[in-house]
């Protein structure tokens, strides 16, 4: 289809429509979508679509068509080349069949009005579509002819050219063909080799496999071998010689090629193949006996191979480490701040795109049945070519979970020994000093008191300053009480934990911190489905309620709208996490280290001790816990408290239900409560503690105002 016209062809789609008196005569070759004429007369168009060709019912049905009138045919009288141009009204089609069988297309003439073929051109019809066959056929075979002569050429330069030795023998015949090469390489003349068998030029060691090759050769025709065998030159040497052999039509042909120079590197090869398998073997041992995870990745990060030290490491199996990548988000990978660990981050993604060495990055891979586990990662880029970048990476990883247990372990024993130092030390002092400064406040006041009466309604000049500066002198002696106080319960010491409602205390210490919070924040509790831990009841109700205060006071505007703060409750493992979290501005990376140091504060001077955490922190360790905080600057801090569980479910104290407003699993916004009951034996020290904002709680016998009080002080809940 789609070749120029031909003469031929022409004269036989006009002689059609002499002999069929008809204006249109063409050769259509009808293809899956559309007929093609390879002749046309009387019609300017080339093709048309097959949807609507007459021609294609002529392949479809495999026999001639004749349609004396298309208007009267059902099949064609709104076809649109019966409608339009060329307005077929009389069809006449004859196959164009192959000797195969196969419709290639149609001889057809056509006419523009209704009229009926004679006998005679029916039969002329067939002829002339014959003929054209006939042509087809011809072409064909010329084409395959001259297929043949070129390949019949190509064979002829393959045999005679190159450095290969070719060779073609007759299996009837025994006539054998030999191309120049042979003569060249092996030394012997076209007779000499003629007249002497192939196998005589064998080395006698191969001849036998040589046999045995051809004869399964012959055996099977149209296979193909592969041999290699020394054959003898003239001069007596040998020569490896390499065969691609091949029998055909009855007739072996064989290509050969020299090898003798790469046999004597084979020995060599192979010597050096032995020295590099030894080291190989060396080098597999040290890979998988290395304690270290190690894993090879190609440069689009996906995981080659690896050793036995990276699966349990990773406590993955093979199959899920091998084909990822580190950027699959089923690695639930972390920062040591908790936060997530990117992907594109990964120490081997960042080599394979950098070209750059990564060395100690501490990373977490979080397992969703276990504990986190703690691994520090090398990459180092493999460059077979530097100006093309990493081929690849080789990550090497180590676990260092039990390590960092044991520098937390003793960070904390190194802190509560700090605190235990310094509880010691506070203890003692405040005990010295609380005395002494229990006579100078005193006196204070009492002068103050004498001043103000010997002054009367309208005092002096210089006795107003005298007031104002025992003012001040009375002021400064109630911080150092205060500061004196957190010394005494930084260094006091309580009786064992006991089984403790937690629900109870955090329900007291939300009462207590109402009044820092219910203007600065929206508060939001969710203890979930824990009952009672082992700790002291005033105790962990003090470092609540100092945890909570500095929730509150964290926040640089007083906009319940946006600011929070959640406390939540979770248990695992046999322990219990209290939780207490603000989206404030969060604590610097700088300070975060030193939150729990004694006297260590970032409020302004006069307004806090630097106590409070350290007191919260030395509470909790005493309880067999821990304090622990975790902060992002610019979306809060997160303050943890883990206490054991208690073993016992029944307490000496009756378990109060929860609150409420936070049944279990849900969250819920605690609403403004009164901070006290009205009781007047205890009023001095509840107005104290309003309006020196201190966070110590007053427990029953520890009021210094009023001495021995009854258990009913409002204080204490």
């Amino acid at each position: 289809m789609d070749t120029p016209p031909e003469q031929e062809f022409d004269g036989l789609t006009k002689l059609a429509s002499t002999v069929l008196q008809t204006p249109i005569a063409l050769v259509s070759l009808v293809d899956a979508d559309r007929q093609w004429f390879k002749s046309r007369y009387g019609l300017e168009v080339s093709e048309t679509s097959r949807a609507v060709s007459l021609c294609g019912h002529v392949v479809e049905l495999d026999e001639a068509l004749i349609v004396p009138d298309t208007w009267a045919d059902a099949r064609f009288s709104d076809n649109p080349l019966v409608l339009g141009a060329p307005h077929i009204r009389f069809y006449a089609g004859e196959p164009l069949r192959t000797q195969e069988g196969l419709v290639l297309g149609t001889l057809c003439a056509i006419d523009s009005r209704p009229r009926e073929l004679t006998e005679s051109q029916r039969a002329s019809l067939g002829l002339l579509a014959k003929q054209v066959m006939t042509v087809l056929e011809l072409r064909r075979r010329t084409r395959l002819l001259a297929k043949k002569q070129e390949e019949v050429a190509v064979f002829q330069q393959f045999f005679f050219q190159g450095q290969d030795l070719k060779w073609a023998s007759g299996l009837a015949t025994g006539r054998r063909e030999y191309n120049p090469r042979w003569l060249s390489l092996l030394g012997w003349t076209e007779e000499e080799l003629q007249a002497m068998p192939v196998l005589s030029l064998v080395h006698p060691e191969d001849r036998a496999a040589t046999q045995r090759d051809f004869e399964q050769l012959v055996a099977h025709e149209g296979s193909a071998a592969q041999l290699e065998s020394r054959y003898r030159r003239k001069d007596g040497e040998y020569l490896w010689i390499s065969w691609a052999a091949q029998v055909v039509g009855g007739t072996i042909f064989a290509s050969g090629r020299d090898i003798t120079e790469g046999k004597v590197h084979e020995q060599q090869l192979r010597d050096r193949d032995r020295a590099v398998a030894s080291q190989a073997a060396q080098l597999q041992a040290l890979f998988a006996g290395m304690a270290e995870g190690v894993v090879l990745q190609d440069p689009q990060g996906m995981i080659i191979t690896h050793n036995a030290a990276a699966i349990q490491i990773l406590g993955l199996t093979s199959d899920e480490l091998t084909g990822r990548t580190s950027m699959d988000p089923r690695w639930g990978a972390i920062r040591e701040d908790g936060t997530p660990f990117p992907g594109d981050q990964h120490p081997a993604m960042r080599t394979v795109k950098t070209g750059e060495p990564l060395t100690d990055v501490v990373m977490g891979i979080r397992h969703p049945s276990g504990p986190t586990t703690w691994i520090s990662i090398n990459s180092r880029p493999v460059m077979a070519d530097p100006s093309a970048g990493p081929s690849a990476v080789i990550t090497t990883f180590r676990d260092i979970t039990a390590q960092r247990l044991a520098a937390e372990r003793a960070t904390q024993i190194a802190q509560q020994e700090r605190l235990i130092t310094t509880g010691t030390l506070a203890a003692g002092v405040g005990h010295e000093i609380n005395n002494p400064l229990s006579y100078m406040v005193m006196n204070l006041e009492h002068a103050l008191e004498e001043l103000r009466t010997i002054a009367g309604g309208s005092p002096s000049g210089r006795m107003r300053d005298l007031i104002e500066a025992l003012t001040e002198a009375r002021q400064g002696a109630d911080r150092v009480r205060r500061i004196v106080r957190g010394l005494r319960a930084l260094g006091r010491e309580d009786g064992p934990p006991a089984p403790t409602d937690l629900a109870r205390v955090v329900d007291v210490s939300l009462h207590i911190a109402m009044h820092e919070l219910k203007h600065q924040a929206k508060l939001e509790v969710d203890l979930d489905d824990v009952s009672s831990v082992l700790a002291d009841e005033p105790r962990l109700t003090q470092v609540l309620v100092n945890l909570l205060v500095n929730a509150g006071q964290a926040f640089v505007t007083s906009d319940p709208s946006v600011n929070r703060v959640w406390v939540t409750a979770r248990r695992a493992g046999g322990r219990a996490t209290i939780s207490i979290s603000d989206n404030g501005p969060g604590i610097p990376a700088t300070v975060l280290p030193r939150i729990f140091d004694p006297f260590f504060t970032t409020k302004p001077l006069g307004v806090g001790t630097g106590l409070g955490l350290s007191i919260s922190s030395s509470i909790v360790l005493a309880l067999g816990g821990r304090l622990s905080c975790t902060s992002i600057e610019g979306q809060g801090a997160t303050f943890r408290i883990e206490l054991p569980l208690a073993d016992a479910v029944s307490t000496s104290a009756p378990t109060r239900r929860r609150p409420r407003s936070s049944p279990r699993g849900r969250r819920s916004s605690l609403s403004t409560t009164s901070l006290h009951r009205s009781d007047p034996r205890c009023g001095y020290c509840v107005r104290s503690l309003m309006q020196s904002g201190s966070r110590m709680l007053v427990k029953p016998g520890s009021c210094s105002r009023l001495g021995d009080v009854s258990t009913s002080c409002s204080a204490t809940s």
